[in-house]
């Protein structure tokens, strides 16, 4: 997967959504959040990433003190502001590498990191919000198969960090992103590709698992089956959050 590429498309895709909502409307999943509060976090998160690759953070910045982290007040200057700011990444990014090689690390969350992490980590924190932003316009979600699995995967890095002592398994099969990479297996501080049998099995479509397991959506309202011990599911869910 190019992840520059699905990037530059996943914030335009984001910018193209909020355009057409208004600025003031709550966002269902992001509870206390307006659209205009969504778009300001989007697109200051893309110049805090930037500026952390640009300067070689071996510390987080302050996200309320990055330059320019607010967007201008007006249609055409608040989407040229977040463009801009994605291409900003993407600019530090390529820099990083020319200047210092591949192996030249940043701050991450999750300690030093090569600097196309960040790429990555943004790729999946805009896919995450053009699902917030639909759900704020009323709207249905799509991604492709290959990109909401890799959101997944992304997801779970993190989050089963937040959970090691899970006393339970939890397996995933996607239902139109055949073989391993669409299954995964949850538990112990720790994820893997494979399939097999768990205490708590969910299946159906890619995107509706993405949605489950970023808490975007109740599996009530999605197409998913569950197996094994449905009571099990507040418990995982509440963990999967970061």
């Amino acid at each position: 997967m190019d992840f520059v590429a699905e990037f530059l498309a996943q914030n335009r895709a984001f910018g193209d959504t909020v355009a057409v909502i208004d600025e003031a409307a709550s966002v269902p999943t992001c509870p206390g959040w307006t659209v205009k509060q969504l778009f300001r976090h989007v697109g200051r998160g893309n110049l805090w990433a930037a500026q952390m690759v640009a300067e070689r953070a071996t510390a987080p910045a302050d996200p309320a003190k990055v330059p320019g982290g607010r967007p201008p007040g007006d249609p055409e200057g608040d989407r040229a502001w977040l463009d801009a700011g994605a291409r900003l990444l993407v600019d530090a990014v390529n820099e990083v590498l020319t200047e210092d090689g591949p192996e030249a690390m940043v701050w991450t969350f999750w300690g030093p990191r090569p600097a196309p992490w960040w790429i990555r980590r943004r790729l999946h924190e805009l896919l995450v919000h053009r699902a917030d932003a639909a759900a704020a316009g009323g709207f249905d979600f799509e991604a492709r198969p290959e990109l909401a699995a890799d959101c997944i995967d992304e997801w779970l890095d993190s989050a089963v960090r937040m959970v090691p002592d899970l006393p339970f398994r939890v397996h995933l099969h996607a239902t139109d992103y055949p073989g391993e990479m669409g299954e995964w297996m949850i538990g112990g501080g720790t994820w893997t590709h494979t399939h097999g049998t768990a205490e708590l099995g969910l299946r159906g479509p890619v995107r509706d698992l993405l949605l489950v397991v970023t808490g975007r959506r109740p599996v009530a309202e999605t197409d998913i089956e569950v197996f094994g011990d449905e009571s099990l599911l507040p418990t995982w869910r509440a963990g999967m959050k970061f």
